[in-house]
């Protein structure tokens, strides 16, 4: 059951960034040192090829991750093996994601929409993942499409 209280106190967006100290945003250090200082996570959630959700902002990898190109066109494996400029660390899976914060905070996860279709098996799996998720989580999407699926 959603618990709105739950909700009411600081969010990070895109974790606890800092690019000076190494936190990337949408990184499992960002991530984690937002839960750490007590903070709910806000994260953004983009289709792998396959329809895997994983947890980064952009549509493209170019501004962030040592690749290019829109993370749609590449594997789960293939982008879990590209690292963050600036940092030592791979993009996580919304799967990952959950493990890591294990209820300890609450998670707004933004699902992200080009306003076309989703990859197939995109939205179920976000589903399928967050029904199992024990702690507070909420989605969203600016996409009033997304949504209603």
């Amino acid at each position: 059951m959603f618990d709105p209280a739950a909700f009411v106190k600081p969010i990070a967006h895109r974790g606890l960034h800092d690019r000076a100290r190494g936190r990337i945003e949408n990184t499992a250090t960002a991530l984690a040192a937002g839960l750490a200082r007590g903070y709910g996570i806000e994260c953004d959630l983009q289709p792998a090829a396959d329809g895997t959700p994983m947890v980064f902002h952009d549509f493209t990898l170019d501004r962030l991750i040592d690749g290019v190109g829109p993370i749609a066109a590449q594997s789960p494996a293939a982008l879990a093996q590209l690292k963050y400029r600036d940092c030592d660390e791979r993009m996580l899976s919304f799967a990952g994601l959950l493990e890591l914060a294990a209820g300890r905070g609450p998670l707004l996860v933004e699902i992200k929409s080009d306003w076309g279709r989703p990859a197939a098996g995109f939205l179920d799996e976000i589903a399928r993942a967050s029904a199992a998720y024990k702690g507070p989580l909420a989605l969203m999407s600016f996409d009033p499409a997304v949504m209603a699926a």
